[in-house]
């Protein structure tokens, strides 16, 4: 329970006494109490925030001014933040750089300071107090602040058994299973697949756009990649691409190509004709 008294204006009286009555059926309890008048207004300090909440991503640096009035006694006021745990804060004076932990602040005049809160990365989303308090000869005030921090996705993209390397053939399709997996604490949405091949080569993602993958959720995307008929054999790098709403993650594949059957028995194949042009050559020529 809170009792609020307003003196009707021009009251005047060192001490003026009021009694406080509470009932409770046939009972009655009685509070008498004393209040003293002055005509000098009380003088302290003042903390007005120009925004009370900001609101921003767990990356975000949230940035509060408040301007900090002394109606007291010239005096050097100290500075603490009260937020949750593993958040960071600092103090600046005005619009400067330089980290302050008090300043000075002249009778009657008034100074503004900025609180910059940073939220560890991995914060969830929510709101979150953050408790402004200046200190000093005498006299203290607060402010009560917010940050509310929204969900940001962060996406990763792996390869087979979270390698990034596979084997293929040339001319020959070849499905590499991939995984986008989102750790951050709010949907990825609107991802869309893509790739940047060598010369001649084929790359296709099923599928190709994924709707969205919740926090903490994963998304399989079968990707097939098709070297040219010409690839020799060796490794070959494919780009890999993940764009989405707002993320974005690249990865970077290495194709290990071996050599097409086709092409190895054509090999084969002129390797043998010129050794039965060469046979024959002997036996014509051999008899002169």
């Amino acid at each position: 329970m809170k009792l609020e008294l307003t003196p009707p204006e021009g009251a005047a009286g060192d001490r003026v006494a009021i009694d406080v009555r509470a009932r409770y059926g046939d009972q009655v309890a009685e509070l008498p109490l004393s209040v003293g008048l002055s005509s000098e207004p009380e003088r302290g300090l003042e903390l007005k925030p120009e925004l009370p909440a900001l609101r921003g991503t767990a990356s975000s640096t949230f940035s509060f001014k408040v301007d900090v009035t002394n109606d007291g006694d010239e005096s050097l006021f100290n500075l603490v933040a009260n937020v949750p745990h593993g958040f960071q804060t600092r103090f600046k004076r005005g619009y400067g750089s330089e980290e302050i932990t008090g300043l000075p602040i002249e009778a009657g005049a008034t100074e503004t300071v900025t609180l910059e809160v940073t939220p560890p990365r991995s914060t969830p989303a929510g709101r979150y107090p953050v408790a402004m308090e200046v200190s000093g000869g005498g006299a203290s005030a607060a402010a009560e602040l917010t940050v509310e921090i929204t969900g940001q996705p962060d996406i990763t993209l792996t390869g087979p058994q979270e390698r990034l390397s596979g084997d293929a053939v040339a001319g020959k399709e070849s499905s590499f299973p991939f995984t986008l997996a989102n750790t951050g604490s709010a949907a990825a949405r609107e991802i869309a697949l893509s790739a940047s091949p060598p010369s001649g080569w084929k790359v296709e993602f099923d599928p190709e756009r994924i709707d969205q993958i919740a926090p903490d959720g994963t998304s399989q995307v079968n990707v097939k990649i098709t070297p040219s008929e010409r690839a020799i054999a060796g490794d070959y790098m494919v780009s890999l691409r993940a764009n989405g709403d707002p993320v974005s993650e690249s990865a970077q594949f290495r194709v290990t190509v071996e050599a097409s059957t086709a092409w190895g028995m054509a090999g084969i194949g002129v390797i043998a004709a010129a050794a039965v042009v060469l046979g024959m050559a002997v036996m014509r020529y051999g008899r002169r």
